[in-house]
């Protein structure tokens, strides 16, 4: 039926972008039938952006992000089961709800500006530079949910990002290394540095 994707155990549907500039929703830019959003055809998808620029025209939900490159953005609001994130720009100013997954890894450093990643599941973050875009975005952690730094060495880190965590959630920094927030912390849960030093350079 999609002769033009590959399949993946996460999502009936791989679709990848073609490194264009253009609207998520133009199905045209992906390499499968229809553009990712479950549901589309009955199916459940997983996409993978490397290169270009997506802006979000309508409100997405998918399974898996493999995120490595390029810029997303626009306003409307983005679910994810999962994410990948090694390298790349959100700029959107529109919700990008997250379910658990990785940030970082082989990517100096990553962009996010104006997004706000809510996190609903646990997600590590692997070491990589998180750089204010633009206007500074923000990473809010959920109750019940751990958002980790847990890298072993890679040298200093920062983060340069707003990071609320709420009651309930747990910020763990378990690094042999130094991270800076130049953010704003807020703290209505449990920030726990178990190695390694988190330097609050922005308000707490």
């Amino acid at each position: 039926v999609f002769p033009a994707c590959r399949m993946a155990s996460a999502a009936d549907v791989v679709s990848t972008w073609d490194g264009t500039t253009g609207n998520w929703s133009d199905a045209s830019r992906w390499d499968s039938t229809l553009f990712p959003n479950n549901g589309n055809g009955g199916f459940s998808y997983d996409a993978i952006i490397s290169v270009g620029t997506v802006t979000l025209d309508q409100t997405i939900s998918i399974e898996d992000l493999m995120f490595t490159g390029g810029t997303i953005g626009g306003s409307d609001a983005l679910t994810l089961a999962s994410l990948d994130w090694t390298g790349g720009t959100f700029n959107g100013t529109g919700l990008v709800t997250v379910g658990g997954g990785t940030i970082g890894g082989s990517a100096f450093s990553l962009g996010l500006g104006g997004t706000t990643l809510r996190l609903t599941g646990d997600v590590e973050w692997l070491g990589s530079w998180i750089d204010q875009s633009g206007s500074r975005g923000t990473i809010e952690v959920t109750s019940g949910t751990t958002f980790s730094k847990t890298t072993v060495g890679g040298g200093d880190r920062s983060f340069d990002a707003n990071l609320t965590v709420e009651s309930g959630a747990t910020f763990l920094h378990d690094s042999d290394h130094s991270t800076a927030i130049f953010g704003t912390l807020t703290n209505n849960g449990t920030v726990q540095v178990d190695q390694g030093t988190l330097n609050v350079s922005g308000d707490f």
